[in-house]
């Protein structure tokens, strides 16, 4: 049976496709996963069970708070929760993800080697996670900017200017020039059509 981390896994690889690719299937894809984990495995309490609700054959649910050889359920959780919220603007995985990391919090503080991942999940989100909304891009110029460095705080969705279901691309036709808007909580800059602009943008808000 399908356990909390299977599910949060498979989603971040999802999201991680859809940037790279551009279908849109992995994105709805992803976001049934995260609907489910957040509505199957969630403890009110914060944080996620490793077992659904429901699951039998269990004295107590247990609750993966440490990062070992693989991160925890609840790391790989707390970025699925901030990808989906990067993507959405969903204020509600936000809180989510904020009690989630107190659970983790628990342990990473006196042992911080014990939560690594989740640790560094969460210093990206302090840092500010930067969503980059392109389209036009058909020779792929602007988004070789984004893919030509680490960036372990930028999510990038890109399209074709129609109707799309992914909310980082609503409202954003078209134009005869591919653009680029960097965002936070889905609130952007000004796009800009060049490389430089881009490169511009993101810069000043990693070293801002």
């Amino acid at each position: 049976m399908p356990v909390a981390d299977d599910f949060a896994a498979a989603a971040i690889g999802l999201y991680t496709l859809f940037s790279v690719t551009g279908d849109e299937q992995w994105y709805t894809s992803a976001e049934g996963l995260v609907a489910e984990l957040r509505s199957a495995f969630a403890d009110d309490e914060g944080g996620f069970f490793a077992t659904r609700q429901g699951a039998t054959g269990l004295i107590t649910r247990p609750k993966n708070l440490q990062d070992n050889p693989t991160p925890s359920d609840n790391a790989l959780a707390l970025e699925a929760l901030l990808v989906h919220a990067s993507y959405t603007g969903d204020f509600g995985a936000i809180e989510e993800a904020t009690a989630t990391m107190r659970c983790l919090a628990a342990s990473a503080m006196p042992h911080p080697s014990f939560g690594g991942y989740g640790l560094a999940v969460w210093l990206s989100h302090l840092a500010g996670i930067k969503e980059v909304a392109i389209v036009g891009d058909n020779e792929g110029e602007l988004r070789n900017v984004v893919w030509s460095t680490f960036r372990p705080d930028v999510v990038i969705a890109f399209g074709d200017g129609n109707p799309s279901p992914v909310p980082l691309l609503a409202d954003r036709p078209a134009t005869g020039e591919p653009l680029a808007y960097v965002c936070e909580g889905l609130a952007c800059d000004l796009p800009t059509s060049t490389s430089t602009g881009l490169e511009r943008q993101l810069t000043r808000r990693t070293d801002g």
